[in-house]
This record gives C-alpha cells, sequence and structure tokens, in this order.
C-alpha cells in the first residue's frame, strides 16, 4: 500500500516547502521511495487528489478544541466548523482566536484537546511563534476539500485515508528526543545532528518493529539527506509516513471509539496506551528529570542551567512567574522540552526541602 507522511507548514515557500514522504508498506516492512518539496499549497492539493489507494499522515492539528468552540458558539460538527472558520477568513479567525484569549488568567488562555494533552503538543489555538493555529486554518478545509476519509472528523468511504501524524511523537519513541532540529541556522546544532542521527537509526532497527510494529527501510542516500537536513522537515516528513503506517494496522486507525470527531486525534501507539486514573502524562521520575540540570563554571558563570545549554534554571522560573505557561515557553524557545521544563520545576522543590530558615542578623 502507498504511504504517505507530509510535513506542513501554514506559508509554503520554495526555501520552507511542505515536506511529502512517500512509501510503499508491504508484509511489515516499509520502504520509504521519495522526499520531496511542494512550494504551494496548490501543490499540497494536488498530493491529496492523487488516486488511491493510499493512507497519509499530515501534520497539522485537524480540529480545535471543543471547549472554544463551543463557548464561541461555532458549529459542533467538524465539517461544519471548518467551513465557518474558512468562512471568517484568515484575519477573522485569528482575530476570534485572540479576543477569546484576551483577559483569561495565564494557563487558560488557550485550551488543549484531549490527544493534545496526552502527546505534550501545543493548543491549536496557538498563533504565535509556532502557529499551529494558522496551519489548522490553511490545512483543514484543504483536506476537507480533497475528498477523502479524514478519521475520525469526516471519515467516508474513499479509499484516500488522512490521519492525523505528529513526529515529535516518533522521535521520542525512537531515540528518546523531542529535540532534534531548527529552523534558525544560528541554533542548529550538532547535539540536534547527533539526535537525527540516533532517530535515523531507530528507523530500521529493531526499536521501531517494537514501537510500531515494522521496520522502515532507507537507502544510504536517503539516511544522509535525513540527517543532514538541519530543519528536520524531511525527517519529520518520514515520521508521519511512519505514523500512518502504523495506523493502517490499527481498528478505526488507531483513533479510539471515545475521540471527539470535532477535535480529533493523532494517531501514535503512545496515544493508546492506559493511563492510571488522574495520572499526568508521560512525567518522568523526579531523578531523571533532575538530570536535566547540570553546571559548568564555562557556562553562565556557573548557574545551574538546562542540559549545558544557555538556559539558566532561574531563567525559566522567572518565565513561569510572569504567567507564561510551558507551552509558551517551549514555543519561544525551541531547544526546550517538556522534561526540561519539569525539571527546573524538579530541581527549585528539591532546593525548597529545608525544614526551617534561621535568620542569620
Amino acid at each position: 500500500m502507498k504511504i504517505i507522511g507530509i510535513d506542513f507548514t501554514s506559508a509554503p515557500t520554495r526555501s520552507k516547502p511542505i515536506t511529502a514522504a512517500t512509501g510503499v508498506l508491504a508484509k511489515g516492512h516499509f520502504s520509504i521511495e521519495s522526499v520531496r518539496g511542494l512550494a504551494s499549497f496548490n501543490a499540497f492539493e494536488k498530493e491529496i487528489a492523487e488516486p488511491g489507494p493510499w493512507v497519509a499522515g499530515i501534520d497539522f492539528p485537524f480540529g480545535q478544541p471543543s471547549r472554544f468552540v463551543q463557548t464561541l458558539g461555532w458549529p459542533k460538527l467538524w465539517r461544519a466548523c471548518v467551513l465557518h472558520v474558512e468562512g471568517l477568513g484568515k484575519s477573522g479567525f485569528e482575530r476570534a482566536v485572540r479576543a477569546y484569549s484576551e483577559g483569561r488568567p495565564a494557563g487558560h488562555k488557550q485550551h488543549r484537546r484531549r490527544t493534545d494533552v496526552r502527546a505534550r503538543s501545543l493548543s491549536p489555538m496557538k498563533l504565535d511563534f509556532q502557529p499551529v493555529g494558522k496551519m489548522f486554518f490553511q490545512g483543514a478545509p484543504r483536506i476537507l476539500r480533497s475528498g477523502a476519509s479524514i478519521v475520525p472528523c469526516a471519515a467516508n468511504d474513499s479509499d484516500r485515508v488522512i490521519v492525523e501524524a505528529y513526529p515529535a511523537l516518533a522521535a521520542e519513541a525512537l531515540a528518546d528526543t523531542r529535540s532534534y532540529k531548527n529552523d534558525a541556522k544560528p541554533r542548529q546544532t550538532s547535539a540536534h545532528e547527533d539526535a537525527r542521527r540516533r532517530i535515523v537509526a531507530g528507523l530500521t532497527e529493531e526499536r521501531c518493529k517494537t514501537e510500531y510494529g515494522l521496520v522502515v527501510r532507507l537507502d544510504a542516500g536517503m539516511r544522509r539527506g535525513l540527517v543532514d537536513d538541519a530543519k528536520g522537515d524531511m525527517l519529520d516528513a518520514v515520521l508521519c509516513a511512519l505514523q500512518a503506517a502504523w495506523s493502517t494496522f490499527q481498528p478505526n486507525f488507531g483513533v479510539p471509539e471515545t475521540c471527539d470527531p470535532l477535535e480529533g486525534w493523532i494517531v501514535d501507539p503512545s496515544q493508546n496506551r492506559p493511563r492510571e486514573p488522574g495520572s499526568k502524562p508521560m512525567h518522568s521520575s523526579e531523578s531523571r528529570l533532575l538530570e536535566r540540570i547540570s553546571t559548568d563554571p564555562s557556562i553562565c558563570h556557573g548557574k545551574p542551567c538546562i542540559r549545558g545549554m544557555r538556559y539558566p534554571v532561574d531563567m525559566v522560573l522567572s518565565l513561569l512567574s510572569s504567567g507564561m505557561d510551558s507551552d509558551e515557553i517551549l514555543a519561544e524557545y525551541e531547544d526546550l522540552e517538556h522534561e526540561d521544563i519539569l525539571g527546573v520545576l524538579a530541581f527549585a522543590a528539591r532546593l525548597s526541602r529545608v525544614k526551617r530558615l534561621r535568620a542569620t542578623a
């Protein structure tokens, strides 16, 4: 079967295109045949209009949080809601999101879908830094017009199936990291390159088979290209394709029956693993979190910093105390990961464990 993975962007250009990976899934093996750029929305629309059968995993939020939609009185059915948003126009949609967020307390300005909470992904209402809200506005109407079966938002009998992907989950499953790329050249580090190398290796090893039930086949040139692409677009497209390939083996493409079709669902094995009632998603133990905090006399004058980078613990604590939530911090500082924020909090909690304070003056 033909499998497609698409790393989407809200403003495609030749230098930053939508990136599509295409492969063939057969007998438990998934061979990536090509990765190419789609420099316009027209090229993207042609891609998802190609005859089936195929399954495509696309990296953008297919829906908005139901709480947001219901509070504004927008249509509660996905198709009608998407058409309503398209009718608002780009500026009208952005005004509605910003107006909703204004005046709300910090941490509650932008809601997340159930699947975002489990995946630790950004709110689809976010318009700045990593503007996934703009990706929703540009992407959702286009996949709706394609006539493909959009699972679970607008499923039909088409042999062209589109599911929502999120490559950070696959990167984490294969190499224990979400920090492997950056669009800004000054922020592209050797640590990112090493992480991409580990992810690429993980695609072809037993770990991929354990996590996703298949092994990915990449030729030597493809491996080099995925590692060398510092922006990570090519690798993201391949990881989206991996998630799409995994979904073909799952009931309802890996989407649980309890999913709200208005919001949509990210397809990945991690999204369906049972959690204890009341538990928080995928938090590491305190000791593992504390390992993310290090001191080096040559970095920030020896202040405790995150993973040897120039992100002091006190800076992150100041951002949190100013009212920024973790999503906003992660969006502004792309080198940081969710566990880094937790590590800062664990470090602060450890320092505060004193029996009493005694005045010295």
